[in-house]
């Protein structure tokens, strides 16, 4: 199954209080704060066990609409005020721009119209605010089945009518953080058909790091995968507002290719556990701790 639609054995964290009767993984993963009125209580379901096998889960219905109202404002917020990073992105090289409209200035080098922008620092305080939610925090606990969790980045997209699909990537070769807990959670504000959502390569998080995409140093090519699609358990899934879908810093991903009448308006998240640490060459796996001091901290706890 693509969702977690059906009910799953679950566990407590946490709080050792009973769940809410007839709560089951397909009520977002979690019991919400209103149901204990501020007393934050989780459940934990399969999904640590999935994204650590498959390393790319969708979580249908995984916002309220509060919620996506919020996280739209966020979307918004971002775009309105571009960082230092904003580029206009094409199937194989990034142009800054500072911001939308100059990124719209910039040469068409191919059909439709791709911007992005990433880990600007005036959106700090709104983000702080984001990845309290209830739905974020229910996600973030329940992948790591931890405690502590911080949030690494945000990073914001827009993606206009015939655009190409992204090229195949890896975020873990530009965000140098290795370990089970380095999570992405992507979300689309507009509904998107299986066709234009992400690709992910299923398992991909458990093989190698390869270059960076818009940035290879030649030691390790990124495989042709596209030219090989049936070499590769390529997995996507159509999303409605509200559903996430979460994937490793690890796995391979590029966003499908716009049709003649489509706009993906979509959000990543980017939050790292405490199995989350420094990628060391020549020494996979054993790197030391990431350093957190510039990220925000979800959650504390021992």
């Amino acid at each position: 199954m693509d969702g977690l639609s059906k009910p799953v054995p679950t566990k407590r964290l946490w709080r050792n209080r009973p769940a809410p009767t007839g709560v089951s993984s397909s009520y977002s993963l979690a019991v919400r704060h209103e149901h204990y009125q501020g007393d934050f209580c989780m459940l934990v379901t399969d999904l640590q066990e999935r994204f650590r096998r498959d390393g790319a889960v969708h979580v249908p219905s995984a916002f309220s609409p509060n919620e996506m109202a919020r996280l739209e404002e966020f979307w918004q917020f971002c775009i309105d005020h571009p960082g230092p990073v904003a580029t206009r992105f094409y199937t194989d090289r990034m142009d800054r721009a500072p911001g939308l409209e100059a990124a719209r200035a910039l040469p068409d080098r191919e059909p439709g119209f791709a911007y992005q922008d990433v880990g600007n620092p005036a959106n700090r305080a709104r983000l702080e605010e984001i990845v309290h939610l209830p739905g974020i925090e229910s996600i973030v606990a329940a992948t790591f089945g931890a405690r502590r969790a911080w949030c690494m980045s945000e990073q914001v997209f827009l993606k206009e009518p015939n655009s190409p699909r992204t090229g195949w990537h890896q975020d873990i070769s530009d965000a140098r953080v290795e370990g089970m807990d380095a999570l992405t959670v992507w979300m689309s504000l507009d509904p998107v058909s299986a066709e234009e959502s992400l690709e992910l390569v299923r398992g991909s998080h458990l093989g190698p790091v390869y270059d960076s995409y818009y940035s290879p140093s030649g030691s390790a090519p990124i495989p042709d995968i596209q030219g090989h699609r049936d070499d590769y358990d390529i997995v996507s899934f159509a999303c409605q507002p509200g559903d996430a879908v979460l994937f490793h810093f690890g796995v391979f991903h590029g966003g499908g290719q716009t049709g003649a009448a489509s706009t993906r308006r979509s959000l990543a998240l980017r939050f790292v556990g405490p199995d989350g640490r420094e990628m060391v060459p020549g020494n996979p796996g054993g790197g030391p701790p990431a350093r957190r001091e510039a990220w925000l901290p979800v959650f504390t706890g021992q």
